[in-house]
């Protein structure tokens, strides 16, 4: 072992906390160059995150809009809740009630009145009002996985703000034009289904609500896909971001770096008066 101050090659045996050389204390000149290095990596990191931070807060809160669009995309979901279309089977001695909605869903599973789906496909009676429930189940899952798909996009869109607003606004106006097209689709069922005094379809309003919540989500998507971001940083932060990748990928060496890395005059100047105001209290507690 040498020490890390004047290279002196130090034996085994030399169990002093010194070196026998120059006197330095072994133990915490390692831990000062520790510690160096560390204030440097946070310096770094530091202003990472601060990006980081600065991004989720433009996306989401930065602006009335952003903030109105938060309130957009939780309205979309809860509006799943709302009824799309109901069916009442009156059969001998019992009623079946189907609800095509989010609270439907569950109904229909804990009931056991998706069973009854299956058994009513091969009924003469019920088979038309059956494959008329299995069609418009199918439209309104489309529905749902586009509501999901583009909640997911909301949470990811501060990785590309204007790429994925303009997606979400895309995917809006596409789940949007399946909402009518279910609305269509559920309002000529009403009319054509036969056996009408044992089948009741009632129309609800959750896939026009649902729509124009889509429409209104799209237009703020497509009005935020056009803003440019707009993140509030420190002076040289991004330059300490870019500088990290190059420590990180092993072409600067952080020793090599002075501490502070960075640093703005103010900056500067207050760490100066911070000094010497240090100075100036050591040297009186001599006195």
């Amino acid at each position: 072992m040498n020490c890390p101050n004047c290279g002196a090659h130090i034996k085994f045996y030399d169990i002093k906390p010194n070196c026998s050389e120059c006197g330095v204390n072994i133990l915490y000149y390692t831990q000062q160059d520790g510690l160096i290095r560390d204030a440097k990596r946070s310096e770094l990191e530091f202003a990472s995150a601060r990006i980081f931070g600065a991004k989720l807060k433009d996306t989401f809160i930065g602006g009335v809009l952003q903030i109105v669009r938060i309130a957009a995309i939780l309205i979309t979901v809860a509006t799943l809740i709302i009824p799309f279309t109901s069916f009442v089977f009156s059969i001998p001695l019992s009623e079946i009630k189907i609800t095509i909605s989010g609270l439907g869903a569950y109904n229909m599973f804990s009931d056991g009145a998706l069973m009854q789906i299956g058994n009513f496909l091969k009924s003469t009676l019920f088979a038309d009002a059956s494959a008329a429930i299995v069609t418009l189940i199918a439209l309104f899952l489309v529905i749902v996985f586009a509501v999901l798909a583009l909640f997911i996009i909301f949470v990811l869109t501060f990785i590309a703000p204007q790429l994925l607003s303009k997606a979400a606004a895309i995917v809006s106006f596409c789940a949007a034009g399946m909402g009518i097209a279910y609305f269509a689709v559920s309002l000529a069922f009403r009319f054509l289904l036969p056996a009408r005094e044992y089948v009741t379809l009632s129309l609800g309003f959750g896939s026009l609500v649902c729509a124009a919540a889509l429409v209104a989500y799209g237009i703020i998507n497509l009005k935020l896909s056009k803003r440019e971001p707009v993140l509030k940083l420190r002076e040289y932060d991004l330059e300490r971001k870019e500088l990290l990748k190059k420590v990180k990928a092993g072409e600067v060496d952080l020793d090599s770096l002075s501490l502070p890395i960075f640093e703005t005059e103010e900056e500067k100047q207050k760490r100066i008066e911070e000094l010497e105001e240090a100075l100036k209290k050591e040297e009186e507690g001599k006195e």
